[in-house]
């Protein structure tokens, strides 16, 4: 062993546990932490579950001396079967990259890393992880269940990172409950709430307040979350937090309701520039109501699959939007039902009033 250290860059002695005078391999070295360029000794760390959002490092359970002659590979798996571009290599957020930090002492003067030996398509993306001083688990591609006997934290809304918590906080007030009431008050409380148009003072109170809510929701989530269009549901609320914006700058632009043609602001027949704005302000917001509550369901969801948040937090979510839209679906078919009997009755009493003066 002794004789064979002269050939060792930088050993120092020999040792017991293997016939050469690197402990980690041969003298010829030996690759650590990959499988691209042949069977690893071992690997100082494995990440299968790798997320840009969700980055950590790894301690390692042993500390692990690296000799001159080792060899570090770093092994990446590429899967953008999710996209519909093409997807190119570099350090950008949406490329594809394959970098690895590493953290070792003491400081080496000009020290340098340099990628050789860069092999394309190589495996299936199969491994099974070999760290030391931790058991043997075959993470490949998170593809396999987990084991029965393998509990995986969840965590509730407290343990939360503090944006996100004001994220869902801000949403679930604004799109899954102030907004609605707004876009209810004028579709079904406007007669009722007639006096001093009563009815407009509440709709525009509640969206105004809705809309501030929204955007201090949206702005955290925009300055934490590097991927805005990487799931339908950072698309979609991309989507209508520009339309809910809309909305209000729509309002400003609302054309005079007496038609221009007849002389009379007073006439009950409106414009056809006040029909058409009405068309589209209402539908507009409808279709936003709609859609917002069917984005907060899929953010629970990526709530559970992202941020492994608990059974308790997303049911407790899901329970209370569930509750909100029932009882405003309730209210409103209950209005609309009261509307259309108080019209059939008014229709019938003036149908009974015209036949008796004509008898």
């Amino acid at each position: 062993c002794c004789s064979q250290c002269e050939i060792c860059d930088g050993c120092q002695g020999c040792y017991a546990q293997t016939d050469t005078c690197n402990p980690n391999g041969n003298p010829a070295g030996n690759q650590i932490g990959g499988d691209s360029l042949g069977e690893p000794a071992f690997d100082l760390g494995c990440d299968t579950r790798y997320d840009f959002d969700l980055q950590e490092t790894r301690p390692l359970a042993e500390p692990q001396v690296i000799y001159p002659s080792d060899i570090l590979t770093t092994h990446c798996v590429y899967d953008s079967t999710s996209r519909t571009s093409v997807t190119v290599g570099g350090d950008a957020t949406d490329d594809e990259m394959c970098i690895a930090f590493f953290l070792y002492y003491p400081v080496q003067p000009n020290a340098k890393c340099m990628t050789t030996n860069v092999q394309n398509d190589v495996g299936d993306g199969q491994h099974i992880c070999q760290i030391k001083g931790q058991a043997t688990v075959n993470d490949t591609l998170c593809t396999a269940p987990p084991p029965d006997n393998l509990s995986l934290a969840s965590v509730g809304f407290g343990s939360l990172d503090g944006w996100l918590q004001i994220h869902i906080v801000c949403m679930i007030l604004s799109m899954g409950l102030l907004i609605p009431i707004g876009v209810l008050v004028p579709m079904v409380f406007r007669d009722s709430l007639a006096s001093n148009d009563a009815w407009f003072r509440y709709h525009r109170i509640l969206q105004s307040l809705g809309v501030l809510i929204l955007v201090i929701g949206a702005a955290v989530a925009l300055a934490n979350v590097s991927i805005h269009f990487m799931q339908v549901h950072h698309k979609l609320g991309v989507a209508m937090f520009v339309l809910v914006l809309l909305q209000p700058l729509n309002a400003l632009v609302r054309p005079h309701k007496a038609d221009e043609s007849t002389d009379d602001e007073n006439s009950s027949k409106p414009s056809t520039k006040r029909t058409i704005w009405e068309v589209v302000h209402k539908g507009l917001g409808r279709i936003i109501v709609i859609a917002s509550w069917a984005n907060i369901f899929l953010g629970v969801k990526l709530l559970k699959e992202w941020y492994s948040a608990s059974g308790g937090l997303t049911k407790g979510l899901i329970g209370f939007q569930s509750l909100v839209i029932v009882v405003l679906v309730l209210v409103a078919a209950y209005k609309i039902f009261q509307t259309k009997k108080k019209s059939t009755t008014t229709a019938r009493m003036e149908a009974d009033k015209s036949s008796g003066e004509a008898a």
